[in-house]
């Protein structure tokens, strides 16, 4: 499955489970802004206020820092974040 494959790099580009999760919420909606709330709920849904919204920034600048040059995630204050990949970069599970 394609979503098995998202997110499996190796060396320095591997990603964590919760960091795994966030970055296959940002790609499903390339180009969309997902809403602080939304992330939350679908990242921490048993608590999704209790701690998560500083979580919520230490995921994503790792995420950034991890994936620098493949992607950038821009954050808009009102409407939340999005990712939109780098000109030329293509995952190697869209390959397929």
């Amino acid at each position: 499955q394609a979503d098995e494959a998202v997110g499996r790099w190796s060396g320095p580009r591997r990603l964590t489970g919760t960091e795994r999760a966030l970055f296959l919420i940002l790609y499903r909606r390339e180009g969309r802004f997902v809403a602080r709330e939304s992330l939350l709920a679908a990242l921490w849904p048993d608590q999704p206020e209790a701690g998560g919204s500083n979580l919520l920034t230490v995921y994503l600048s790792r995420l950034r820092s991890k994936l620098r040059g493949l992607i950038e995630i821009d954050c808009d204050p009102w409407s939340g974040w999005t990712l939109r990949r780098m000109p030329d970069v293509v995952f190697p599970w869209e390959d397929a």
